[in-house]
C-alpha cells in the first residue's frame, strides 16, 4: 500500500503526537474546514488516541509498536463542502 507521508523513526517506547497538515498540503480549499475526523491502525500494537483537529491540522498520538516494524496509519476526515476523504501515513518503529 502506498502511503502520503513518512514520519520519522519512533522509539517503541516513545508516546509520540503527529501532526497531518490539510490546508499545507492544499488538501483543503480555501475557507473549507474539517468538520469529522478519525485515525486508526488496523495492527493493535499501534495503539493511538487523543486524535483532534484544529485550524486544518489534524493530530494524534502514537503509542506502542514492535521494533522493526512499519505501521501504516488511516486519517479520514470530512469536510464543510461534504467531501470525505483519507491519507495513509507511515510510522517506522525503530530502536533507538
Amino acid at each position: 500500500m502506498s502511503y502520503s507521508h513518512r514520519f520519522p523513526n519512533k522509539d517503541p517506547q516513545a508516546i509520540l503526537d503527529y501532526e497531518v497538515n490539510l490546508v499545507g498540503k492544499g488538501w483543503l480549499a480555501e475557507g473549507e474546514t474539517v468538520t469529522d475526523q478519525d485515525v486508526t491502525c488496523p495492527d493493535p500494537q499501534l495503539q493511538i488516541s487523543q486524535v483532534s483537529e484544529a485550524d486544518g491540522v489534524i493530530r494524534f498520538w502514537a503509542a506502542g509498536g514492535v521494533a522493526g516494524t512499519n505501521y501504516l496509519v488511516t486519517v479520514e476526515f470530512t469536510t464543510s463542502a461534504a467531501r470525505s476523504d483519507q491519507r495513509t501515513v507511515l510510522i517506522p518503529v525503530r530502536e533507538r
